[in-house]
């Protein structure tokens, strides 16, 4: 599938292929599905995949994934709070 056809893919439907994607063995093909989540609606599964994305094998997969909206902040996905930062950071607690 193309970018251009995931593009135009409902957004439920373009959001569980790029989270399908960030699993292919081209490192193309998950840089692409890297930067097609972050402009869909964020909900738990995307924010997992995009954080297991972090760890990529190839840098411009973490790259990517790193610059998208849940990279290192608190965000807010199907009624939940999640906090999303870096493999090896700690959240700091608040009392």
């Amino acid at each position: 599938m193309s970018r251009d056809h995931l593009a135009r893919l409902p957004e439920p439907e373009r959001r569980a292929a790029a989270i399908e994607g960030l699993q292919h063995g081209s490192w193309r093909v998950r840089r692409t599905c890297a930067q097609l989540l972050d402009r869909v609606d964020l909900t738990p599964e995307s924010v997992a995949a995009l954080t297991r994305a972090l760890d990529d094998e190839h840098p411009q997969v973490r790259r990517k994934a790193k610059a998208g909206r849940v990279y290192d902040r608190e965000l807010t996905a199907g009624g939940r709070k999640y906090w999303v930062a870096p493999p090896g950071t700690v959240r700091p607690r608040i009392p």
